[in-house]
């Protein structure tokens, strides 16, 4: 499914005054003359075929919508307790509302901060969503650390997230799976314990998210998707190495691990303004100084060069693109025309 334009434009309107990239009912004549040039697109591309999701922005309801309606594979949200910026909304929360207005996308968080959380009301927290989604919901797991205050904040050491993390992994993977669950760990214990219902997807989908090797082995022991973020495509192949390695240590199959990334967007007609824009948002977001991995780690700049920065990801072993646009407000509705209608398609969005 390519982009229902009318359907789009009407789901977009209600996110103008509150997101960053939401777009204005002017978008609705630009994307209809794109629509032709956009399934030209698509029929030129033979060979890459990656999957997309839209990070969720202002009303998660609203945005929901346009996501599905624009033929993302999937739509995602992170969360934070307190970060430089302010707080989020729960991002389990956030995407059960998505879920009630949207019948086909997966819906995905990025990142659950999962030493935050004790195992049982984790498992609680996704095996409910996974139901009320039907099957729809896949969680992306983290250890966060880039904001102490908010460990502080919710009782948690900083230097034990790790730690933690993989313990209330290999707690609730088996009380999603196994009939009768006992376990002796060092920050929780139970016995006998028989967890109902059981979630509708087996295995449940995880996403262990991160930039260090210490989450890659978490992916390739717990995950069925590796998520790192702010890598260039040099390290996201070095890193598909690693993960697949440890899968294999684990005596687990390496391809059932789905190979995906987490990209900051941001297209424009002009190149320097993409970059420039780029750097002040995404810099603005960690509070640093990113003019000089903008290059690096970002995809910035024309239809052009973005198309041709996402091949060289695809080369690099991603099949499943995470996109989060950075874009001025004024600039937002060209951005989402130009990536819809010149920048996906190639990947065959919507196939």
């Amino acid at each position: 499914m390519l982009v229902h334009l009318a359907a789009l434009v009407n789901a977009l309107r209600a996110l103008v005054a509150a997101s960053p990239i939401a777009t204005t009912a002017k978008l609705c004549p630009i994307l209809r003359g794109a629509r032709m040039k956009q399934r030209r697109l698509a029929q030129r591309s033979t060979m890459r075929h990656l999957r997309f999701s839209l990070h969720l922005y202002g009303d998660p309801t609203a945005s929901a919508r346009a996501v599905e309606e624009a033929g993302f594979d999937a739509a995602h949200f992170g969360e934070h307790l307190l970060f430089h910026a302010g707080g989020t909304m729960n991002g389990i929360v956030a995407l059960s509302g998505a879920a009630a207005v949207t019948s086909r996308i997966r819906l995905i968080s990025t990142i659950t901060y999962v030493p935050l959380y004790r195992p049982a009301i984790l498992a609680w927290l996704a095996t409910s969503l996974d139901h009320l989604s039907k099957g729809r919901f896949e969680i992306g797991v983290g250890v966060g650390g880039e904001y102490p205050q908010a460990f502080e904040l919710a009782g948690v050491a900083l230097e034990e997230r790790g730690a933690i993390t993989d313990e209330v992994l290999e707690v609730v993977t088996r009380l999603w799976s196994e009939e009768e669950v006992t376990f002796e760990g060092r920050f929780s214990s139970f016995q006998h314990v028989r967890w109902s219902p059981k979630p509708i997807q087996k295995p449940f989908p995880i996403w262990v998210g991160g930039r260090k090797e210490p989450s890659m082995r978490r992916a390739a022991r717990y995950g069925t998707g590796w998520l790192p973020y702010m890598y260039s495509p040099e390290r996201l192949a070095s890193s598909i190495a690693t993960v697949r390695r440890y899968a294999e240590q684990f005596d687990r199959d390496p391809d059932a691990i789905r190979m995906g990334v987490l990209l900051f967007v941001t297209v424009g007609p002009d190149s320097a303004t993409a970059k420039t824009v780029a750097a002040e948002l995404v810099g603005a977001g960690y509070r640093r100084d990113v003019r000089h991995l903008v290059d690096r780690y970002l995809v910035a700049g024309t239809p052009d060069e973005c198309r041709s920065r996402l091949r060289d990801y695809y080369d690099a072993g991603a099949r499943f693109v995470f996109i989060t646009l950075r874009a001025q407000r004024q600039e937002a509705d060209e951005m989402m025309r130009l990536l819809v209608s010149d920048v996906l398609p190639e990947f065959q969005l919507g196939k």
